[in-house]
């Protein structure tokens, strides 16, 4: 008798533990994907802001690399004389916006439609 009391005991602190480890497991999970989905949020809105600037004249040639990036957020993509905005979204990742630089000087910019 003893022993079986014992052996439930440790199944049931056993499974109890494995639950609570499983819960907690999926409470990060959760976590990350809505830190994911804030994250996206960021690089949609700050994808806009500068579509927006740049129709409105508010980008100009000269620019240095780091104040775009200060204004509007980092790009999804930079190489060293190239950054990539992308209004990144869970479904659709169409649209761009590419700035080309010449020492950290905004030279060109080109923006790809989104779809």
């Amino acid at each position: 008798m003893r022993f079986s009391l014992r052996l439930i005991t440790s199944f049931f602190i056993l499974t109890s533990f494995t639950a609570c480890s499983g819960i907690f497991r999926l409470k990060e999970y959760a976590d990350d994907v809505a830190m994911q989905q804030k994250e996206a949020e960021r690089q949609k809105d700050n994808f806009y802001r500068l579509k927006k600037a740049i129709n409105e004249g508010k980008i100009n040639m000269g620019m240095l690399k780091k104040r775009i990036k200060k204004i509007y957020g980092l790009p999804q993509i930079e190489k060293e004389n190239e950054i990539i905005y992308k209004p990144r979204t869970a479904i659709d990742c169409s649209g761009a916006i590419y700035f080309y630089f010449d020492n950290d000087k905004l030279i060109s910019w080109k923006i790809r439609p989104e779809k």
